[in-house]
């Protein structure tokens, strides 16, 4: 575990959690859109086929990895509906020590999830284990254009051109899912999570018939004419739909009059002809030329990309990721100004979400580990400041002014009457009228003996506080130094070089890995976000803590010391046999018996 000093801090309780560290607001995070998805299927029908599958593991309760033997090696293929990360990309590596929830037995921790054969063999991979294990992947299909569905069709052989299974991923923000349907029947054999016909207009059922979401009305752009007559009418089109409303920005009017774009993208495509702040600037403050070089640039890119699969366009494409690792780019129309080429959209989308979800676990323990240490160091604060109070009363100054009390109240007892409330004593040494109060119903003597039994009690007290005030000081430099080094994770450069390498998520990881370490420490469980029991771990860090002879934590304790050095008396143990000799000779053998 991380221990930077090698000792341990205590942990804090629910009412420590008044000052809280405000979260500062996370970047968003850009959803898959259908260029992407077109460009990652056609990268995945490259790579996979022909492939089979192998093993089938459930990562977490959004994700699934599905290793795959193509003919070159062994691949792990992830399909997550996660709502804020759906994805279908490639990874090399297979479920590891970051990925704590993953299981090999087909199974994840779900939360009141049962264990044994049961749950497992009827849980989302365990039936696609059994369905589709050592099928071959016979294609992968976008069926609906403009639509952000990815279609896996799997057969028992490479030959056969009718598939047995179909793994859908619909990419869909919050209705993200994945579905297993039967490839003949189409019908539903497992699902990520099944939809109430009270809850959509197309439920999502297992063993009902699988249906498409609705379409969208918005059309899909047409291919590109060959006829410069007809290309100038398409272009003339173009322009009137995205014009119609002209307060609409941009990225709206191309979305409301077709499909198949994002808002990001567009901002991209539209900073290539020197529109700036296109999500903000209305469609009708641009001027037609900049609509004609807006359209005859990106727009005809991306028609013969997506659209048409021109084969000389899909060579030269490029994607790019930003210097900040924030945003991506499915197309790169200029490298540079800001963006970092990529050679690969699988790489692009496992790079993105990997290190944004990386950054975003990052963030939320520092957050849970600043607050968890903030309201440790109040508890050791208030625990020093009352400690230095008690050495302040036991201060040799307060000893001497006690010590001179006792012994003029002890010099001078005899002038004591009975019902005086105060002894004038003189002085020692100046010869001036002292007056001491005394308590009501003691004498002076009784409160000369009361005087020096608290200077002796002052005197112990000294011994048993330093150690506790000098664990305390240990205590409070490893929450700093903890502290410390919290703020600073995350905060390391990417690379050493002038551009940031954003494709070097290495250093990401290990900020990440030392947070895990210290959030275990804390108490804090990295998995669901919910503290560990202080009581426990509060009670493990006293054990660890503890020095023969300086158990208690107050002064208070040591100056009840003489009481609690009296020996309790024990409580009589009384026999069940005496307990009923008062009563009837019948009831005292029922007892007796019983």
């Amino acid at each position: 575990m991380y221990q930077p000093s090698g000792s341990i801090l205590p942990v804090m309780t629910t009412a420590e959690t008044t000052k809280l560290v405000r979260p500062e607001k996370p970047s968003r995070l850009q959803t898959l859109d259908y260029t992407t998805l077109a460009l990652v299927a056609c990268e995945l029908r490259e790579r996979l086929l022909p492939g089979r599958v192998e093993n089938v593991i459930q990562q977490d309760d959004f994700s699934l990895l599905l290793q795959m033997r193509c003919v070159d090696d062994f691949t792990w293929m992830l399909i997550c509906w996660q709502p804020e990360a759906a994805r279908v990309c490639l990874q090399r590596n297979g479920p590891n020590d970051s990925n704590r929830n993953s299981r090999g037995d087909g199974q994840s921790k779900r939360r009141g999830g049962g264990n044994g054969v049961s749950s497992t063999l009827y849980s989302l991979p365990g039936q696609l284990k059994g369905f589709l294990q050592l099928k071959t992947l016979i294609n992968v299909t976008l069926p609906i254009p403009g639509e952000r569905i990815m279609v896996f069709e799997f057969a028992d052989r490479l030959t056969v051109s009718v598939p047995t299974h179909k793994l859908v991923i619909e990419v869909m923000g919050r209705r993200s899912n994945v579905m297993l349907v039967d490839g003949d029947t189409d019908i539903v054999l497992a699902c990520g999570y099944q939809v109430s016909p009270l809850k959509s207009v197309r439920p999502v059922s297992i063993g009902q018939r699988y249906t498409y979401p609705p379409p969208l009305t918005a059309p899909l752009p047409p291919p590109l004419p060959e006829d410069q007559a007809d290309m100038e009418a398409y272009e003339s089109e173009f322009i009137r739909r995205i014009t119609l409303v002209p307060s609409h920005s941009l990225p709206k009017a191309l979305i409301s009059a077709y499909r198949g774009f994002s808002p990001q993208l567009v901002d991209v495509m539209g900073s290539t002809v020197g529109i700036r702040n296109a999500s903000t600037t209305p469609v009708g403050n641009l001027s037609r030329d900049v609509l004609v070089r807006f359209f005859r640039g990106p727009v005809v890119m991306w028609v013969r990309l997506i659209v048409m699969r021109d084969p000389r366009v899909v060579a030269t494409s490029e994607c790019g990721l930003s210097l900040d690792g924030k945003r991506y780019t499915p197309l790169l129309f200029h490298p540079g100004n800001g963006w970092q080429p990529v050679p690969s959209v699988l790489k692009l989308v496992e790079v993105y979400y990997t290190a944004f979800l990386k950054r975003q676990e990052l963030r939320d323990l520092q957050r849970r580990g600043l607050n968890r240490v903030q309201a440790v160091q109040h508890r050791l604060q208030r625990t020093r400041q009352e400690f230095q109070r008690q050495l302040d009363a036991a201060a040799e100054e307060e000893v001497s002014k006690l010590q001179t009390k006792a012994e003029l109240l002890t010099t001078y007892a005899y002038s004591w009457k009975q019902g005086d409330t105060e002894c004038v004593c003189p002085d020692l040494d100046t010869g001036e009228e002292i007056c001491i109060p005394l308590k009501p119903g003691k004498s002076a003597a009784d409160e000369a003996q009361a005087t020096y039994g608290r200077i002796r009690k002052l005197k112990r007290s000294v011994d048993a506080i330093m150690p506790l005030l000098q664990k305390i000081d240990v205590k409070v430099a490893y929450v700093d130094e903890l502290e410390s080094s919290i703020q600073q994770l995350g905060t390391s450069a990417r690379s050493d070089e002038d551009t940031p390498n954003v494709l070097n998520t290495r250093t990401l990881s290990q900020d990440l890995a030392i947070m895990r370490e210290i959030a275990e420490e804390l108490g804090i469980n990295c998995l669901d976000g919910r503290g560990g029991s202080s009581t426990t771990f509060f009670s493990t860090i006293l054990n660890r803590l503890s020095v023969p002879g300086t158990e208690q934590s107050s002064l208070s304790n040591y100056q009840n010391s003489k009481n609690n050095k009296r020996k309790k008396k024990d409580k009589p143990v009384r026999d069940k046999n005496k307990k009923i000799q008062g009563k009837s000779t019948d009831g005292a053998k029922k007892c007796a018996q019983s």
